[in-house]
């Protein structure tokens, strides 16, 4: 080979390489999709949120793209669709959805599938898990009714306490208080949300001369009545308990309460993400000398 030669294959090797040298700065020349976990294993339970990590780059714009849910290669939910756009290039963003309760027990397969504006697809998929979220059960509650000594009238749901009008001098204390329980000639037991104004008057008759615990910081619980046939103690899974909450028709307090009686709830915003259900057990007395015990259930 002459010198002549050796430079030819020079300038052709000098060219292939700021070739590729250009191709790794700018990236593939083809889409790519990756889907990853932001946190967290492959199990989650049925009521669970999932975040995701989602790449998608496409140099030469993006013709459509779509992040579904498929089980048993067959997709059952769109959850994002992606828009033709000429001016794409890429993203990278958490995603975060919330699992729906049929796809407890199963086997569920997150797909990404997009396709660029020159007709070139790209996809990715992650399997996940899907298992019965466990409960939460407090049994053998008791409340008391207003203006009693022995037990409060005032009840936290989130950290299963009861507190007594002494127990909220302070506004933090307050914003604790979920649910309230009094009896009256005309209602009998009563449990209501702390925004319920019958309470508040309820108060002001048993307690005279002392003001409302609750003035100014009244929690908006959801109460639903379920009656007196549900099955309480087959109620094993936070999926049934979505099932059931939220009822038909929501009230902020129920009346007439009895032993056998299921009332369902769902906490203020401000409280957080929590809803269950309140089984009587027990009740007894009347007016300041009343009482009421309950069982709950809440996915945890």
């Amino acid at each position: 080979m002459n010198r002549q030669q050796l430079v030819l294959v020079f300038l052709v090797l000098l060219i292939v390489m700021v070739g590729c040298s250009k191709g790794g700065e700018n990236g593939p020349s083809g889409p790519v999709a990756n889907i990853d976990l932001v946190s967290g294993g492959s199990s989650f339970g049925a009521l669970d949120s999932v975040t995701l990590l989602i790449n998608i780059q496409a140099r030469s714009g993006l013709e459509s793209g779509e992040l579904a849910v498929n089980v048993n290669n067959s997709r059952v939910e769109t959850l994002m669709e992606y828009a033709t756009d000429s001016t794409f290039e890429g993203i990278s963003e958490e995603f975060t959805f919330a699992i729906n309760p049929d796809y407890a027990g199963k086997n569920i397969a997150i797909s990404l599938f997009i396709t660029d504006l020159t007709g070139l697809t790209a996809d990715d998929t992650l399997a996940l898990s899907i298992v019965e979220s466990a409960i939460n059960v407090v049994y053998q509650d008791t409340l008391g009714s207003f203006g009693g000594l022995t037990y409060g009238s005032f009840y936290d749901v989130v950290d299963d306490s009861t507190y007594f009008k002494g127990n909220l001098s302070s506004t933090e204390m307050k914003f604790r208080v979920d649910l309230v329980y009094f009896n009256t000639k005309e209602m009998g037991h009563v449990l209501a949300a702390p925004s319920n104004i019958t309470a508040e008057v309820a108060w002001g008759d048993a307690v005279a001369g002392q003001s409302w615990p609750l003035n100014g910081v009244e929690n908006e619980t959801v109460l639903y009545d379920l009656g007196t046939e549900l099955d309480f103690d087959g109620i094993a899974t936070a999926t049934q308990i979505d099932g059931l909450v939220p009822g038909s028709v929501a009230v902020d307090s129920v009346k007439q309460l009895s032993a056998g009686h299921v009332i369902g709830y769902e906490l203020a915003s401000n409280r957080g993400v929590y809803k269950g259900l309140i089984r009587v057990n027990h009740v007894s007395g009347s007016e300041s000398g009343a009482t009421l015990s309950f069982d709950l259930k809440s996915p945890k």
